[in-house]
């Protein structure tokens, strides 16, 4: 869903030297939001893809720069990554009813 090169432009890096690594964080990422929300990345309404990609980019990002163990504590910390899953299940809850 979220390509390598839409997070790398995230991150603001322009070499590959990290891409493997980035491609796991990514989908460490999709599976840790699929996993919260209790939904498939693939199935929910256009409207909030934009909103998903960039909860996936705020994730990988809190992943890539503490490059240790992010606990679940760290993530209800996470401001940017916490609004954006709101608002996905939001948008979620509302198309599906």
């Amino acid at each position: 869903m979220v390509s390598l090169e839409l997070v790398k432009q995230h991150l603001n890096i322009t070499d590959d030297f990290d891409d493997a690594y980035i491609e796991t964080l990514i989908e460490v990422a999709e599976s840790a939001i699929e996993t919260e929300l209790n939904i498939n990345l693939c199935d929910i309404p256009h409207a909030s893809l934009s909103i998903a990609r960039m909860s996936v980019c705020a994730l990988v990002a809190a992943m890539y720069r503490d490059r240790e163990a992010v606990s679940p504590n760290d993530l209800k910390t996470n401001y940017v990554y916490r609004y954006l899953k709101d608002m996905i299940k939001n948008y979620t809850l509302n198309a599906f009813g």
